[in-house]
């Protein structure tokens, strides 16, 4: 296999001195002891037995020598042969292990009391004792990193751990197989360690001390060269418990046949930076880097008990044989001086160039700014801005989230995403879905790649890499951790259990899609976000989780669910509307499935145990009843039921969990309609709700516009007609409160321990990129008021229709790049093409 490619560190004087010099001296002077003073040293080692040696005792002797010899030859060699501060601590743990067996031997002589009775020492207990603790202490320091500031840790994940990461699959491969038939290296748990024992035995085979060297540090190089590729968490499975969707590392490594990122020069960071999924310690980050924009062209994918990629086919052949290394710090300051994360990954074809990095050992709720660099070069990436959540028992005295969904590159800028960036007034960015849509398109306005609908790897790979050169998107992606979970278009349309609205799973289906299966695809979609969204791997029992929890100290608990891919019964598929409707009240009928389900009420029911403020629930899809009789509904199919109201029972459970449990203080937060929506969170027909006052509600709906793509209203409906068919909409509906039909845009959650409050922001213009935004109303919600705050927005909105309120539009206007206000026309919100589907 090509040699490791290595991290040059900085080994501290004092163990440079010590285990170079010092302590192979000593070592060989007890050698040469044991060779040609064996009476002198039997009589200090035993010295109530002073006699002379026996031919055996000569020959234990002599071979005791021999391996003093290769334990001091062994340990200049191989540590003078690398700085690297994981082949050092690969090789220290295993003369550890030897320290306390040395010590161990050494009792039947010198009792309990001559381990610490050091004023009764002879200069051989000095040997046998003080100079092993010596060595002890010196191997213990280093191990545990003493000194050694940021290169203790293991480079690749910035994590604590020490020594080597463990990786998904045992290693089965040639150097291993050596190891074992030698008897030369073992597995200490799941650590490489060499033993004086073994240095003997593989003397004795005439390895030769420079074979053993050689050995030693080609077994360590590989270990270390596995932790690297290990530490980009993207080579994993998105499911912790479903690893046949991670990459073969071994295979990987073996291909290897040329140093890591020889040629820097040729490499670029693609496509920005991000981070994600932030913890109190810690946080994802991301970004890609490679010789090429396009993407990783192999379609091997899932098929019965074969991984992901299949290691033996023609398309690993021609995969990449030279992997990029990667580094990267994290650091309080934007300058990047004072640092408190540092580590590096590798990267190959097989996960499209991407890297995925979990840095370790930070503070809570604190902001911290990253960087990746190409391994010993000057090519770096942009700088990116991140920060942690607070602790879970954490007294927090606010927190600001943006929240987005629907966002379609064909329709426009995504000047949403940079709007709220350049304001800078939230801590993270939460995105509920349709980060991406499969359509094929022939906008010539902004166009994407792949320009047909996406069914392959490859496709989903290139049109998410197509969305990451929106300009504005990296610039919130660089500014902010993002909490992110699908909806139906990162798959395809209308997507449930079995299928997809244009997609099922019969024989008619797979041909027209390709030859691929809706599993398939589903797969596809599935390894493609993973690699290169920065969010973590789940705990789970199968590769469709993406559903998970966050606690922002006692303020929030935030719940991101998975209401359209992971178990969903049917939904409607353009052709099953009336079927869909008389079976939405079916008690069997599930929107999140029961493992979700279960879970999602455990969470509800465990946040009001700790005594969490506000529970905040993101939803891809709207939860309030809406009658949609007027809109594109009928008398016979009243609700949309695609949405919640296609599954009355799953959201009658809901409700009773909250009733039952007497839980309030509950944010809904929804996306997918591509219409803004403000509700009080009601259980209407079974619980008693005045609408006047909010009284009944157990908390409130804010669901928003898409980022770009088109209103269901109509792409080219003007502001009066989209306003004629919100006030409808609030006419037959007592619990929403204010819709808005016209504008693309976001809304924004400051929350405190005292309330709730929800601005939304409308986007006039899509056809440039602009920092343009009007503010279109202001919702609150207070600490145990349970309902949207009377007078509904202050009784004034800027768009849309509003209960026991005034629209009144003025078109003032921020420009989020200058910080001006100014009244301006705008005659379309954004670019009239036909029409999607949510």
């Amino acid at each position: 296999m090509a040699p490791s490619t290595t991290t040059p560190s900085i080994i501290p004087l004092p163990y440079t001195l010590f285990f170079l010099y010092i302590e192979p001296f000593f070592t060989a002077l007890g050698a040469v002891y044991a060779f040609f003073l064996q009476p002198q040293y039997l009589t200090l080692t035993v010295p109530s037995n002073p006699l002379p040696p026996s031919l055996r005792e000569q020959v234990v002797l002599n071979q005791l020598a021999n391996l003093y010899l290769v334990f001091a030859v062994s340990e200049a060699c191989v540590l003078r042969a690398t700085k690297d501060v994981r082949v050092w601590k690969i090789f220290l743990i295993g003369l550890l292990i030897a320290d306390f067996g040395h010590l161990a031997s050494v009792f039947a002589v010198e009792g309990w009391e001559g381990y610490w009775k050091i004023w009764e020492w002879n200069s051989m207990s000095w040997g046998n004792l003080g100079f092993v603790y010596a060595g002890a202490t010196m191997r213990i320091a280093f191990l545990a990193g003493l000194g050694l500031g940021g290169g203790s840790k293991r480079k690749g994940s910035g994590s604590k751990r020490n020594i080597l990461a463990t990786v998904e699959t045992p290693y089965v491969g040639r150097a291993s197989r050596h190891a074992q038939s030698a008897g030369h290296a073992h597995r200490f748990g799941r650590y490489l360690y060499v033993t004086p024992l073994e240095i003997t035995l593989a003397r004795q085979a005439n390895t030769g001390i420079i074979g053993l060297a050689s050995f030693v540090n080609r077994e360590a190089g590989y270990y270390s060269v596995l932790a690297d590729y290990s530490g980009n968490i993207n080579y994993g499975s998105p499911s912790l418990r479903h690893r046949g969707l991670g990459i073969h590392l071994p295979s990987v490594v073996k291909r290897q046949t040329a140093p890591a990122s020889a040629n820097a020069s040729a490499l670029n960071f693609t496509h920005g930076i991000a981070s994600g999924d932030p913890y109190s310690d810690s946080v994802i980050l991301w970004t890609r880097v490679a010789p090429t924009t396009d993407n990783d062209r192999s379609n091997v994918t899932v098929s019965g008990t074969v991984p992901l990629y299949n290691h033996l086919t023609e398309e690993y052949v021609r995969a990449s044989t030279q992997p990029i290394c990667v580094s990267y710090v994290v650091a309080r300051d934007e300058d990047l001086k004072r640092v408190v994360s540092q580590g590096r990954a590798y990267t190959s074809s097989d996960i499209d160039y991407t890297v995925k990095v979990e840095a370790k050992g930070l503070k809570a709720f604190t902001q911290y700014w990253y960087q990746f660099r190409v391994c010993g070069s000057q090519v770096v990436s942009p700088k990116g801005r991140t920060k942690t959540a607070p602790r879970a028992n954490d007294d927090v005295s606010d927190i600001g989230l943006a929240v987005y969904s629907c966002s379609n590159f064909p329709n426009g800028f995504f000047n949403a995403y940079g709007n709220s960036a350049r304001k800078d007034n939230v801590d993270y960015v939460l995105h509920l879905g349709d980060y991406i849509y499969e359509y094929a398109t022939s906008n010539s306005l902004r166009p994407v790649q792949p320009r047909k609908e996406i069914f392959s790897l490859y496709d989903y790979r290139r049109r998410l890499a197509t969305y990451r050169t929106d300009s504005d998107l990296l610039l919130s992606h660089s500014k902010f951790a993002w909490i992110t979970v699908w909806d139906d278009h990162e798959f395809a349309n209308n997507g449930y259990r079995d299928g997809f609205s244009g997609m099922n799973n019969t024989e008619d289906s797979f041909i027209r899609a390709g030859r691929v299966s809706v599993d398939q695809r589903k797969m596809n979609a599935v390894r493609a976000y993973f690699e290169w969204m920065p969010l973590r791997q789940v705990d789970m029992d199968d590769g469709l989780r993406v559903w998970r929890s966050f606690a922002l100290g006692k303020l929030v608990d935030l719940v991101m669910l998975d209401t359209r891919n992971y178990d969903r019964s049917i939904t409607t598929l353009n052709w099953n509307t009336d079927y869909v409707t008389e079976i939405s009240n079916d008690a069997g009928r599930t929107l999140m499935g029961g493992l979700q389900e279960s879970w999602f009420y455990r969470q509800l029911i465990n946040s009001k145990k700790r005594a969490a403020k506000w529970r905040l629930i993101g939803s891809q899809i709207v939860f309030s009843r809406v009658n949609i009789t007027t809109w594109f509904g009928t008398e016979e199919n009243p609700y949309n039921s695609d949405a919640w109201d296609g599954y009355f029972a799953n959201k009658n459970r809901t409700l009773k969990t909250l009733y039952d449990n007497d839980i309030g203080n509950n944010i809904f937060m929804s996306g997918d309609s591509h219409l803004n929506w403000a509700s009080d969170l009601v259980w209407l027909d079974e619980k008693s709700y005045n609408p006047k006052t909010g009284a009944g509600s157990l908390g409130a709906e804010f669901a928003g516009t898409a980022v770009s793509s088109s209103s269901p209203f109509g792409a080219s409906s003007s502001l009066r007609q989209t306003n004629n068919q919100s006030s409808l909409l609030i006419r037959d509906n007592s619990e929403l409160q204010w819709q808005e039909g016209y504008y693309r845009g976001y809304y924004e959650l400051q929350i405190s321990p005292q309330k709730v409050v929800a601005q939304y922001f409308g986007c006039p213009d899509l056809r440039t990129r602009n920092g343009y935004e009007i503010s279109l109303g202001n919702f609150t919600v207070t600490d145990g008021g349970n309902a949207i705050q009377r007078p509904i927005g202050g009784g004034v909105v800027a768009n849309g229709a509003l209960q026991d309120g005034q629209v009144v539009g003025t078109n003032l206007t921020l420009d989020t790049n200058t910080g001006r206000w100014a009244v301006r026309g705008f005659n379309f919100s954004g670019v009239t093409i036909p029409s999607g589907t949510a």
